[in-house]
């Protein structure tokens, strides 16, 4: 076996250097992520959150999903439109996420009103919503 020159050396460092700091990037976005999952988690009961496609929520929290009578975590791979209130506020929904977050405008604010998980109650939800990235948005709402 022959012995690495210097410059191989360097290239195998720098080659380390770049794998360590991808899993620092990595790790600063769990944790980062964590933190605002947990953040969210703290809020008040009329506060919710979600991680969805144009169609499906992949993730929910926060209590206000409580306050409405659903367990967060059932809602997962659920369609949003069918806790929405009308057709019509569906339709509004799609409307305004269609033209600015899945346009990548920036952050949107809409309201929309959810049914109860007992079908007795409504309650309407001002919700901010970020622009899609790689196919999901993040919107935290809130029970007005």
């Amino acid at each position: 076996m022959l012995p690495l020159s210097d410059e191989q050396l360097r290239a195998i460092g720098a080659a380390i250097d770049a794998l360590d700091s991808r899993a620092r990037a990595a790790e600063h976005w769990r944790l980062g992520w964590w933190a605002m999952v947990a953040s969210w988690e703290l809020s008040p009961p009329s506060v919710l959150w979600c991680l969805s496609t144009e169609t499906h929520f992949v993730v929910c929290g926060g209590g206000g999903w409580r306050t409405l009578g659903y367990d967060p975590a059932r809602l997962a791979d659920t369609r949003w439109a069918q806790y929405v209130d009308t057709v019509e506020d569906v339709d509004r929904s799609e409307t305004i996420t269609g033209e600015n977050i899945a346009a990548g405008t920036g952050f949107v604010a809409f309201e929309n009103v959810y049914r109860h998980a007992d079908g007795r109650g409504r309650s309407r939800i001002r919700w901010a919503a970020s622009p899609r990235h790689e196919g999901h948005a993040v919107a935290r709402g809130v029970i007005l």
